[in-house]
């Protein structure tokens, strides 16, 4: 089955901006231990993906993204209080329920025609 898709088979112009895709990546009960393999795999792909992004600032420019630094030192502040909220949960010996979604909506590039 083809997943891949055509920008303009999935939305008519006027709905290019305006409808928002919602897909559940995370939907259940987990073990502290489960939920903690979950978040931390999550979290570390984000934090890879604004190093790499970092490093091909650096490369093209001389400079790292300032953006992208915030947003590292973000997702280290979470990661810490995600592991110290685990950690919570794993001494009281409970079941955490997880859902996370995730929206996605088409807008145009800057710069680019259509």
């Amino acid at each position: 089955m083809d997943t891949s898709y055509n920008r303009d088979e999935l939305l008519t112009a006027d709905q290019k901006s305006e409808t928002p895709q919602e897909f559940s990546l995370i939907e259940g009960t987990f073990s502290a231990g489960e939920a903690q393999e979950i978040l931390m795999s999550l979290i570390g792909k984000k934090l890879s993906f604004h190093s790499k992004k970092n490093l091909r600032s650096f490369e093209h420019s001389g400079q790292e993204d300032p953006a992208t630094e915030e947003r590292i030192q973000e997702l280290e502040q979470i990661r810490e209080e995600v592991l110290e909220f685990l950690q919570g949960a794993k001494k009281e010996d409970v079941s955490l329920e997880i859902q996370s979604k995730v929206q996605i909506k088409l807008v145009n590039n800057q710069g680019e025609d259509d």
